[in-house]
């Protein structure tokens, strides 16, 4: 409460996608015009794409008020790759799951797995 956030002007403010996708696509094709296209096709890039994706809100994305969704998603994983049934996992299995795979470098999701709408 020491400290508490500045106001920050209305006109300093983006209120649309596009008052920031405009400058950051200009930057984007400039520095592509100048030869740069490795440090234009890096972090710039991926927060052009952010903001494509997502406009201009985070949103605290809970898993837990997906739970069945997200075990069923990670059971199709588990059983296509021969592990078993992941909603038969008890807790501690299935943490020691999540950490491996997200410490791994391999991906998730083979590639020749098949996916269905949901």
């Amino acid at each position: 409460a020491d400290n508490p956030v500045p106001k920050v002007p209305e006109e300093l403010m983006y209120n649309h996608v596009n008052d920031l996708i405009e400058p950051l696509e200009i930057m984007y094709q400039s520095l592509v015009d100048t030869g740069l296209e490795m440090v234009a096709s890096g972090t710039l890039l991926d927060l052009i794409r952010r903001v494509h994706a997502f406009g201009l809100y985070l949103v605290k994305l809970d898993v837990r008020q997906e739970a069945d969704q997200h075990t069923a998603a990670i059971d199709a994983v588990t059983e296509f790759t021969g592990l078993g049934k992941y909603s038969d996992w008890d807790e501690d299995k299935r943490m020691s799951f999540l950490e491996d795979i997200l410490t791994s470098r391999r991906p998730l999701i083979p590639r020749v797995m098949p996916c269905t709408p949901k």
